[in-house]
């Protein structure tokens, strides 16, 4: 799609395009092959929408909306068109979900592993930096946690006949057949048990600021965990946090899933990453956020302080809050 303030759209030496709104916003993310992905059970189409995603979050926890997008791609020399077109088909679909336009990008053959990276610019009259949140702020975010990380918990332990299941099954979006089951830990679980978890990793999706960014004072999105991305808001804001395990979102397929893999599902909320969900903070009253912003789920889970980082467990006892995440330079840290 074009938007009516492209003047140049693709296909030329560059993009032109009118800025609609006071303020720009410019973010890029690079995922490569064995760090980020793992193609045994990462299909094209579903690698395409993910990378659109995970770009458009940053550009939703900075308080503004996503407009362009730009591509840059390092495909095997022996791909397939086939892996091409489906890797396209997953841009477009996000493009289409997020109301942007491709305005350009670049393209080489690599002679090992594959890699992706996308720019994501976006705009607004106001935007929300991770600095500004003040003691007495509370601390909410939206949707539930560690669903991705144990979606990604579930894809490294499949066998092979699992991995084509899943494939096969996020090659486009279409419900799965009835009398697919996956093999995780002793058991044979249906796909539908397990399909929040693994579609939460493979094709996530970007949640809207919109409702939120006019009562947050500071705002992040979790993409490496929620007690780094926690330490994070509070470093730049120069506060700390008081995190409450009773008031953490879980959802029932987490709940169900991480005993089978042996996990606590509270661990994988808390640092698992890839979550995408917005961590914000406000000082509005509750009963009003939650009317303005009544189409997106959020959930306060603490508040700020002065300076410690506490984590309240669930029997009330207080600990130190590590920051707990995503290192981008372990390679087996394979998403």
């Amino acid at each position: 799609m074009h938007s009516m303030s492209v003047l140049q759209p693709i296909g030329d030496d560059a993009a032109v395009f009118v800025p609609s709104a006071g303020t720009i916003a410019v973010t890029t993310d690079l995922m490569a092959e064995g760090v980020h992905f793992d193609l045994a059970y990462t299909s094209p189409y579903a690698l395409g929408f993910k990378l659109v995603s995970v770009n458009v979050s940053d550009i939703m926890a900075m308080g503004v909306a996503a407009r362009y997008l730009f591509l840059n791609v390092g495909i095997k020399r022996e791909s397939e068109l086939s892996f091409f077109d489906a890797f396209f088909d997953g841009i477009a679909a996000a493009c289409e979900r997020y109301g942007i336009a491709l305005l350009g990008g670049d393209m080489s053959g690599v002679r090992h592993d594959l890699f992706v990276s996308a720019t994501v610019i976006g705009e607004g009259t106001r935007f929300v930096a991770r600095k500004g949140a003040h003691p007495g702020d509370n601390i909410y975010v939206t949707g539930c946690l560690g669903d991705s990380a144990c979606g990604l918990a579930v894809l490294q332990k499949l066998n092979s006949a699992g991995q084509r299941a899943v494939l096969e099954n996020t090659s486009c979006i279409k419900p799965a057949q009835g009398d697919v089951f996956l093999a995780i830990g002793m058991e044979n679980v249906p796909w539908g048990d397990v399909e929040p978890l693994l579609m939460r990793h493979l094709m996530p999706t970007a949640r809207s600021s919109a409702a939120i960014a006019p009562y947050a004072s500071a705002m992040i999105d979790i993409s490496d965990g929620l007690f780094i991305d926690v330490s994070r808001l509070c470093d730049e804001s120069g506060v700390g946090a008081e995190v409450w395990a009773a008031s953490l979102p879980l959802s029932s397929s987490l709940c169900g899933i991480a005993p089978l893999l042996g996990k606590d599902a509270l661990t994988f909320a808390v640092a698992g990453g890839e979550d995408y969900e917005l961590l914000f903070t406000s000082s509005a009253p509750p009963a009003e956020l939650h009317r303005a912003s009544s189409d997106v789920p959020i959930t306060c889970i603490g508040v700020v302080t002065d300076a410690e980082r506490a984590f309240v467990v669930v029997d009330g006892m207080r600990q130190p809050l590590v920051p707990q995440g995503y290192d981008h330079f372990r390679a087996e840290q394979q998403s």
